[in-house]
């Protein structure tokens, strides 16, 4: 196969999501020449038909995966020495591993950063270069072709010196001119603990003459690396001697990749400090060790960062919990571990604390150093911190036990104690008590006015016109006053309530569309978002139906909104039911889109109408780089499938601006109006006096 003429290198996108291709082609295009795969069965054909220059492959995909396309590829023409970059999840160190016996040259975790992509495939690419260029100087070298890397070395069988090329000579710390080197002196540069292994390597070859491939750590100056060491056995006609031909390598920048990647794994990239995972293996094993001495492990929770991170955004937020970070463990020498427990949480363990007042005084000791003035680029945060502690044995004697319980104590603190901290207490455990008396009033609560729903208008992004709403459900109990969605949905969920309460939301938003639509004198659709459990209940068609009856609504003005998770579970089975609901007469919205499965190797499987952005990426717009990129990518996907769009949480004019430049159909956020209840919102229709259509 002859490679075609091309002025740019060729990337091969291997990804079955189209929107991760559609991310990778929008960031590298400027610099390569994209072709799109969606599985490995159309990689290997375009590998034949296209001869790229570099592969970017994602492990998981129908048909073949990532680790046997990887391995077929190699054993094509021409695939031998092609970059292959691999896309793992984070922390999957068997998906790594398997990617590097699979043949791939590099890897890098998800969720990609497509800021540096196209720096790093280029540099890939010159790497690549490289090793083309030293593959066409090696067919010099004598049984070189296999071999030889960045230094060719020889070593006779009988002496004990090293013969060296320039190159090799300078690889290992020596001046060029140094080419002939003691094997004794050799083993000296090795690091200590590679030294014998080496050894032990080089007698069995010499003994045996057998091929030399191994990897050790080596000292140049004040600096370690990374020698890759390979050669085979030759025997020399002219002296009759037999020798090893080989090279070494200085493999330093991949295994620092390498062991990044493996660090991120276990440990918070802003901060430094192990991960929760991490940090709770070094709080068990430490415990484990010292079982009957006591330990006091301190939840740091900074109560103000979320609105320190509004006001001054994310990368401001990010080095005050460095500085956080840093300040947890100065001037504590009790202090035996640290680690981030979550967005605002930092985790301590201190030896020690054998009475609650020792324990108490780590806790006032570690808040005096968190709550101090820090400045940040334009202007300054004030942490301000509620710790709990956790203590062993008392309160467990694994960090699986403990960390969860300084958690809930962090979050009792103030409210219990009136102080910056808090003991763990049986009475914590309560909560599930206050669960359980929850769910029972909202059994109560089903079919009272405890439940009402309320409406945020939605609004055309061209013509600037009301084109309807998103409506909301509230509960007031009571008993416990306002409770919100985000408490109430997944104790609903769970205890399979929400099944009656999704029937009550959809007969009284059909209701309401037809109560609003003799209040402004025209028809009001209405969406209503349907949760997973009972979409895939038996009598969920039937409980839509008897919301069109009861209302009398047309059924061409309801149209109801899944999340990408619901239709996930059984697609098959999703799309059967989808079908059921079309033939009523109704629409259909994937709503949140994007923050799910964000399956688009099967959306055009779905039959929908409309696609919501979720507002996480609108806010992101213009706070991040891949932001803009990821609306714009979704915008133009809806309008290849012939799909409307809606864009949540919108809340600011030139958010306005870009959506309505993508050519977004509807907008809805605060920018336009708060939720409100169905009597303001009709004064607000009247007010607008346009066409209307609502979403629940």
């Amino acid at each position: 196969m002859a490679a075609r003429e091309r002025t740019r290198p060729i990337v091969l996108v291997v990804d079955d999501d189209k929107l991760m291709r559609a991310l990778a082609h929008d960031a590298l295009d400027g610099e390569f020449d994209v072709v799109e795969a969606a599985d490995g069965i159309e990689a290997l054909q375009a590998f034949e038909d296209f001869w790229p220059d570099l592969v970017l492959l994602d492990v998981v995909m129908p048909k073949v995966d990532g680790f046997e396309a990887c391995r077929e590829l190699r054993r094509r023409e021409g695939g031998d020495f092609t970059p292959v970059l691999m896309t793992t999840g984070l922390g999957n160190y068997e998906a790594i591993d398997r990617a590097y016996e699979a043949g791939a040259t590099d890897f890098v975790t998800k969720p990609i950063n497509y800021g540096v992509l196209g720096r790093r495939l280029m540099y890939m690419l010159r790497a690549r270069r490289a090793l083309d260029e030293l593959r066409r100087h090696e067919q010099w070298l004598m049984n070189g072709q296999r071999v030889a890397r960045l230094g060719y070395f020889e070593w006779t069988e009988g002496e004990k010196t090293l013969e060296l090329t320039p190159s090799t000579a300078q690889l290992i710390g020596r001046a060029e001119s140094d080419v002939r080197i003691p094997l004794d002196e050799f083993l000296r540069l090795v690091v200590s603990d590679d030294r014998p292994q080496l050894a032990d390597h080089l007698w069995e070859a010499s003994r045996s003459r057998t091929t030399i491939k191994i990897e050790v750590r080596i000292k140049t100056g004040e600096s370690t690396r990374y020698l890759s060491i390979r050669a085979e056995p030759s025997f020399d006609a002219t002296s009759r001697s037999w020798r090893h031909l080989g090279a070494m390598q200085d493999v330093t920048d991949w295994r620092r990749s390498e062991e990044r990647i493996r660090h991120l794994a276990s440990f918070d990239a802003v901060t430094g400090l192990p991960n929760r995972r991490t940090f709770s293996k070094l709080v068990s094993a430490t415990l484990r060790h010292s079982a009957n001495e006591p330990h006091v492990l301190l939840c740091a929770r900074i109560t103000n960062l979320a609105d320190a991170g509004q006001t001054y955004g994310p990368v401001s937020i990010d080095d005050v919990m460095q500085r956080l970070a840093r300040r947890a463990s100065e001037e504590d020498e009790s202090v035996a571990h640290l680690g981030r427990l979550g967005a605002d949480m930092i985790g301590v363990f201190c030896t020690g604390g054998a009475g609650d007042a020792e324990a108490a005084q780590l806790a006032q000791s570690l808040a005096k150093r968190l709550e101090v003035r820090t400045q940040v680029e334009g202007g300054e945060v004030w942490p301000t911190v509620d710790i709990g502690i956790a203590r062993a044995p008392q309160d467990g004697t694994h960090a699986e036990v403990l960390v969860p319980r300084a958690i809930a104590a962090a979050g009792e603190s103030k409210v219990r104690t009136g102080l910056s901290h808090a003991f763990y207490e049986p009475e914590l455990d309560d909560r599930l008590k206050q669960r359980v008396a929850v769910e029972t009033a909202m059994r109560k609560a089903i079919g009272t006015d405890q439940f009402r729903l309320v409406f945020q208008p939605k609004v055309d992004v061209r013509t600037g016109r009301a084109r309807g709403a998103e409506a909301l459900l509230r509960w007031t109990s009571p008993e416990y006053g306002f409770i919100g969605p985000d408490q109430f949905i997944p104790i609903a969920e769970a205890s399979g309530l929400i099944v009656p309460l999704s029937e009550w939301v959809f007969e009284n938003a059909c209701t309401q569309a037809r109560s609003l639509a003799r209040l402004v004198r025209e028809d009001v659709s209405v969406a209503v978002n349907a949760s997973a459990k009972h979409f895939v209940h038996p009598k969920f068609i039937a409980s839509v139906e008897r919301a069109l009856d009861v209302s009398g609504l047309s059924p061409r003005l309801l149209q109801i909104e899944l999340t990408e998770s619901a239709l996930m579970s059984d697609v098959e089975f999703c799309v059967q039911r989808l079908e059921a609901l079309r033939a009523l007469g109704v629409t259909i919205a994937l709503d949140d889109f994007g923050t799910g499965y964000s399956s688009l190797a099967y959306l055009h499987q779905f039959p929908i109408d409309t696609l919501k952005i979720d507002r996480s990426f609108v806010s992101r717009i213009f706070s991040s780089k891949d932001g803009g990129p990821i609306v714009s990518t979704i915008i133009k996907l809806a309008q290849t499938l012939d799909l409307s769009v809606v864009a949540e949480g919108v809340e600011q004019q030139s958010e306005v601006d870009f959506l309505e430049k993508l050519g977004c159909d509807q907008i809805q956020g605060y920018f336009y109006s708060k939720p409100l209840p169905p009597a303001e919102f009709a004064a607000w229709l009247d007010a607008q006096r346009k066409p209307l259509a609502m979403s629940v």
